[in-house]
């Protein structure tokens, strides 16, 4: 008989798989625990890990609402430009910012001032680059022939010989500075392909750019039906002068061009805008014809208290001594004047609260540390403008108030705000909900 320190534990026998049945093992049953236990906790981290980021996530952007109107008055009494006592007349920024105007606006004959557009189309065919000559055109017989009649006809003219060759640089000289009306028509006749065809062009470009009160009936402006007004001709100089061509030329005093005499050396002319090369001139173009008058466009470019001020500006149907010596007069005394009334005034003072700040339902508000003043007439209407400093954000909240008057320069003062804090938890969760 074995004793019982040596008897031997006996196991249950089972039939296979009927442990594993019994405890739970089976693949089945192991999956759906693992999915009963583990699918909500990673629904759980799932929300709490957008919960979490919402609560972390960045500040919404600052919201800025500007509480300037859109113009204010700068200080003073406000003037005009001292006008010419007739006629019309426009001044401008250079830019092509009215700065006012005076008389009727109506379209009446404009003389040489046509031309611009004769130059503006022909360039634009025949682009320049400085130092070049350009095509050459030979004067035809029929060239030669009508300079008769514009002689009788009183035209400004240069004296050319049939077969004569011209360059198209020496062309627009003759054209622009001695207003030399026969060349006019026979650039016309060259680029065209005819004048009839060119004058048309003519007509085409100004109704593209804009120019409702200008009609052209021929290249020069001789012709009385060749009529625009003060506001069309400075959209037309704006757009001439951007071509650096046209305005090198147009802002020579003298050139030296063929006499019209075979061999002969050339002969220097000079500018009919006597004002050219003085009192900052730099252009444009004078007109003059019975019909028409005198006419002046002008650009002009000074410095005034210490920043630079450009301008553009036309005077029609002027009358005076010579040929165009009214005009020049009315344009001197007109941008004498402008010049001599400008200086730094405020417009807004400092301490002006210009702008409300705004984020996840708190506001602070912005003011002007220092005065913004602008280079202006008195009484000159501003045009406000408040933007964010993003470059000197400093210590809160920085932004850069603009203001602006046509014809001066662009003024700037800055506007502080204290720190904007960030929306908080309670914000932050409100709106995740």
């Amino acid at each position: 008989m074995q004793s019982r320190s040596h008897a031997r534990r006996r196991t249950p026998s089972f039939a296979p798989g009927r442990y594993s049945t019994l405890y739970g093992r089976t693949p089945k049953r192991r999956f759906r625990r693992l999915v009963n236990v583990f699918l909500p906790l990673l629904l759980i981290c799932f929300a709490l890990s957008i919960l979490v980021g919402t609560l972390l996530e960045a500040s919404p952007p600052i919201k800025l609402t500007s509480l300037i109107t859109g113009r204010v008055d700068a200080a003073g009494k406000a003037v005009s430009p001292p006008w010419p006592p007739s006629g019309e007349a426009a001044l401008a920024s250079s830019t092509g910012q009215l700065i006012g105007t005076h008389g009727p606006t109506r379209s009446v004959p404009i003389g040489s001032l046509a031309k611009i557009m004769t130059a503006y189309l022909v360039l634009k065919k025949y682009p320049l680059a400085k130092g070049q000559a350009g095509f050459t055109m030979t004067v035809t017989a029929s060239d030669f022939a009508s300079m008769a009649q514009r002689e009788a006809e009183g035209q400004s003219m240069i004296g050319v010989y049939q077969g004569e060759t011209l360059t198209e640089r020496q062309a627009l000289e003759a054209m622009l500075i001695p207003s030399a009306d026969n060349i006019a028509a026979f650039l016309a006749a060259y680029v065209g392909p005819s004048v009839r065809a060119f004058v048309a062009k003519m007509n085409a470009t100004a109704r593209a750019l804009g120019l409702d009160h200008t009609h052209f009936t021929d290249a020069s402006g001789y012709a009385p039906g060749s009529r625009s007004n003060s506001t069309d001709l400075i959209k037309l100089g704006r757009i001439a002068m951007e071509n650096p061509t046209f305005a090198q030329i147009v802002g020579t005093y003298t050139v030296y061009l063929p006499n019209g005499v075979p061999g002969a050396k050339p002969i220097k002319f000079t500018n009919y805008n006597g004002l050219v090369g003085s009192y900052g001139f730099t252009g444009i173009k004078t007109g003059s014809t019975p019909q028409a008058g005198q006419a002046l466009l002008f650009s002009v470019h000074r410095k005034v208290k210490g920043r630079e001020v450009s301008l553009l500006g036309d005077v029609l149907e002027q009358h005076g001594p010579g040929i165009v010596g009214g005009a020049l007069s009315s344009a001197l005394s007109l941008v004498d004047g402008y010049y001599s009334r400008l200086g730094w005034r405020t417009a807004l003072p400092a301490g002006t609260v210009v702008a409300r700040l705004s984020r996840a339902g708190r506001t602070v508000f912005m003011t002007l540390r220092s005065p913004l003043r602008v280079l202006s007439l008195p009484g000159a209407k501003v045009a406000i403008s408040v933007r964010f400093d993003t470059k000197n954000p400093g210590k809160g909240e920085s932004a850069i108030v603009r203001g602006e008057t046509p014809g001066s320069p662009l003024a700037r003062a800055v506007g502080r705000a204290k720190a904007l804090p960030g929306p908080g938890f309670f914000w932050k969760l409100e709106h995740f909900f």
